[in-house]
């Protein structure tokens, strides 16, 4: 099963009933200290608990008198093997009540009563009752069937039990429905910041829950069905410690991306018997896991910890919370952390919180949630939750994080260079379209826009001269043809000639006639968009059959200009006051509603493109 939302009640710093819906794969808690995210993990992971403690009942309540809670109820949904195994035992419990049921012979119909006499009503049977166990268990697998399943699970001080729907207590219905759903019921770990890897381990040590990290370290290797043997002297166990130290400094390559090329790790024997790491760095200097950063540690540990618990280097099934898991990391580094988070997500629900923008997933902006506590009229009312907080360019992530628009002067390590804000919006709806399809990672790249060009190319020889490569995507016209020449020109005479590569829109659809960005897109959303932009913002009647004017238009000119001229002229403004960023955003937020609507074929064409020059895999 997997979490759908949890609903907590006067839990520490979490006061009213706050409802926190979870995604099926990442879920990010991102806010200030101090604001709740950690109180929110944990009432996340007391879905193992049998009941909770009073003590962490929210203390403004608690003054108050108010002595019933905390409370905290979980929505689960099944998965496809739980509806299964679930319909298995509710089909065998169906049979049982029927059986016991004895048939009788029907009885004869009553003779109609004289109309001036009352009729008593006949009494109902326990059958006919929507709460019996055999109609509740009817009504259980018809849902099943259609998909439409959600058992809540609530926990206080005094109880935990289930429910569903109408049915206040499954256990009174379905004691084995109940002992099943515990069995179904997701293991949850919490894992909070560890840098603590040890540098050597003995046999009994490695099997003490102390030395976690080091037992991650051995299943990392992939040598833990082999451990004893590892303990061992003699030419066998040395070429098996061989192995494993191959097999780590592997893995771990593929994890680390700023150390790719520059660590080897060595499983040694020492005297005891005792296991020891050692790490050897591009300066061919030998160090123990203590000696490192404390950035490497917390990185590294982050794994150990994972692979020891959940004695799989790919667990399935299971609801991991970190608190801070990127606390001493680089940025770099973060990234490659939510790389792995969000593999570890294929499988698993994860929930983490963290203060950093880093940590926050462009390929899935619905999965951040902002933790913050709030007051009204000077009185505290506790945390709360901020589920959409990209709205208003990302206003509600700004503040609680204390980030200005001003501080975010530091670019991706990929950066694409767009022609204008609208631009760098759309780009972002089509590479997010198409990003599962075509396998591309959006946390690696910065988009960066040209409205003001000169300010584009001052940005540009900056990033150059850092020795950044960029990509330069321009308009099919002669606008972007010039623009093309000049970032060309640019990095020659930094001699960087290599560093910088442009994208004509024209060359990707292979079309005669001018393109821009907007031709790529679909053309009912884009046209919905235009006249919602005019609806909304100028409060003016929206344009008949707009998507039919563009087509017009576009036999000659691109959809970017086409728009603009039909736009001005219906509203009788100059060109240069049609907010075209607006447009553009109105597009976003249709097209988020309809995930599976299609974009025209030349707009995957653009994002393999960009994908392959970008390296965003």
């Amino acid at each position: 099963m997997k979490i759908l939302s949890v609903s907590v009640t006067g839990y520490k710093s979490v006061q009213e009933e706050t409802v926190l819906f979870l995604r099926d794969n990442l879920t990010c808690f991102i806010g200030a200290n101090e604001h709740g995210k950690t109180n929110l993990l944990n009432a996340i992971h007391k879905i193992g608990e049998q009941k909770l403690d009073p003590a962490d009942a929210n203390s403004v309540l608690s003054n108050k008198g108010i002595t019933e809670l905390p409370k905290i109820s979980y929505e689960l949904k099944f998965e496809d093997t739980d509806k299964q195994q679930v319909k298995e035992l509710l089909d065998e419990q169906l049979k049982v009540l029927e059986a016991a049921i004895p048939s009788t012979s029907p009885s004869p119909s009553p003779s109609p009563a004289p109309e001036d006499e009352e009729v008593e009503p006949e009494s109902t049977t326990p059958d006919s009752n929507q709460s019996s166990p055999k109609q509740m268990i009817k009504q259980l697998l018809k849902d099943i069937g259609s998909g439409e399943v959600a058992i809540k699970l609530h926990i206080d001080t005094t109880s935990r039990k289930y429910s569903y729907k109408d049915i206040d207590n499954l256990s009174v219905i379905s004691p084995e429905l109940v002992a099943k759903l515990e069995n179904l019921l997701p293991k949850a770990y919490l894992f909070a910041p560890s840098n603590q890897i040890a540098d050597g381990v003995t046999p009994a040590e490695l099997e003490d829950s102390k030395f976690v990290e080091f037992q991650g370290l051995i299943k990392l290797s992939s040598f833990w069905n082999k451990k004893a043997e590892l303990f061992k002297d003699g030419s066998n166990s040395v070429g098996l410690r061989t192995q494993a130290s191959r097999k780590l400094t592997e893995e771990v390559k593929k994890l680390w991306s700023q150390g790719k090329s520059d660590y080897n790790f060595i499983i040694n024997l020492d005297s005891g018997p005792k296991l020891s790491l050692a790490i050897e760095d591009n300066t061919g200097n030998f160090d123990s896991p203590s000696s490192r950063s404390l950035g490497f540690r917390a990185f590294f540990s982050f794994y150990l910890a994972i692979y020891a618990y959940t004695s799989s280097v790919s667990p399935s099934g299971y609801i991991f919370l970190f608190d801070e898991p990127d606390i001493h990391l680089h940025p770099e580094a973060q990234k490659d952390l939510l790389r792995e988070l969000r593999n570890l997500g294929k499988s698993n629900q994860i929930v983490f919180a963290t203060h950093s923008p880093f940590m926050i997933d462009k390929n899935n902006l619905l999965s951040t949630v902002v933790i913050k506590k709030q007051t009204v009229q000077e009185q505290p009312k506790g945390t709360k939750v901020i589920h959409k907080p990209y709205l208003s360019n990302w206003l509600a992530v700004r503040e609680t994080l204390g980030v200005m628009m001003s501080d975010t002067l530091l670019y991706a390590q990929k950066s694409l260079f767009v022609e204008g804000t609208s631009d760098r919006l759309f780009i972002c709806a089509i590479l997010d379209r198409f990003k599962d399809e075509l396998n591309i990672d959006l946390n690696y790249l910065s988009l960066l826009d040209g409205d003001r060009k000169s300010e584009a190319l001052g940005v540009a020889r900056i990033l150059l001269s850092e020795g950044r490569n960029l990509v330069a995507l321009v308009d099919g016209d002669e606008g972007g043809e010039d623009l093309a020449k000049q970032y060309l020109k640019l990095a020659k005479d930094l001699s960087k000639e290599e560093s910088v590569q442009t994208t004509n829109l024209k060359t990707v659809t292979g079309a005669k006639k001018p393109v821009s960005i907007e031709d790529m897109l679909p053309i009912d959303i884009f046209s919905s968009a235009v006249n919602k932009y005019i609806q909304e913002i100028h409060k003016k009647d929206p344009i008949a059959d707009l998507d039919k004017e563009l087509a017009k238009k576009e036999k000659t000119m691109t959809r970017g200009k086409a728009f603009v001229e039909l736009v001005a002229a219906h509203l009788s403004v100059a060109e240069d006051k049609i907010a075209k960023t607006t447009v553009a955003d109105f597009f976003g937020q249709l097209i988020a509603e309809k995930p599976e609507h299609p974009f025209p074929e030349s707009a995957k064409k653009l994002a393999t493109e960009l994908k392959a020059s970008l390296n965003l895999e």
